[in-house]
């Protein structure tokens, strides 16, 4: 299965799509509620409510438009991407959801830690919790190159920024080669 197939049929691009979906709808109910409401209802309190569904509708449809980005870039970028498969994932609190640390060998064997810019919700938490799971991820320029330079020997690459891609539970729940080589 090529990248670009791999990574749209994941967890991450799957979440991705269904709420960019769900906040488009949302948008959408809220402007077909300020039109009427703009027009019938005169007052403080029409003005309010019309108000309130027309900047309600602009922040769904601001976060709609920045999920389809998210999705388009990390669409674009598939090529790019290697995988592999989790030694442990921990979650941290982020307002409603959760983001996603997670600790994984790359492919020069070397252990790295990424963290998921797109956050899950807490059902996905106890679904995943102890269990493998699949990520792609942007290979450092060192990885890239083959040159084999990690820092410090036996540390992790930590780097909680890099783009890291949920694609679900590790095929048979096993943890990557690069582990059992170690």
């Amino acid at each position: 299965m090529d990248a670009r197939k791999k990574i749209s049929q994941g967890a991450t691009a799957a979440r991705l799509r269904f709420l960019s979906a769900l906040l488009a709808v949302c948008s959408a109910a809220l402007f077909s509620a300020f039109v009427p409401s703009a027009i019938f209802l005169r007052g403080l309190a029409g003005r309010a409510f019309a108000a309130a569904c027309f900047l309600g509708g602009t922040g769904l449809l601001a976060w709609c438009l920045f999920f389809v980005v998210m999705l388009v870039s990390m669409m674009k970028r598939a090529g790019r991407y290697a995988f592999a498969v989790t030694e442990s994932a921990q979650y941290e609190c982020f307002g409603p959801f959760l983001a996603m640390n997670v600790r994984f060998f790359d492919g020069a064997g070397r252990a790295r830690e990424g963290r998921s810019r797109f956050v899950f919700g807490i059902r996905d938490a106890e679904a995943w919790q102890n269990v493998p799971l699949e990520i792609a991820y942007l290979p450092g320029d060192g990885e890239a190159a083959g040159d084999g330079k990690s820092g410090k020997k036996g540390k992790p690459d930590v780097q909680p920024n890099a783009l890291v891609v949920v694609l679900g539970a590790a095929p048979k729940g096993k943890i990557s080669a690069e582990k059992g080589e170690k």
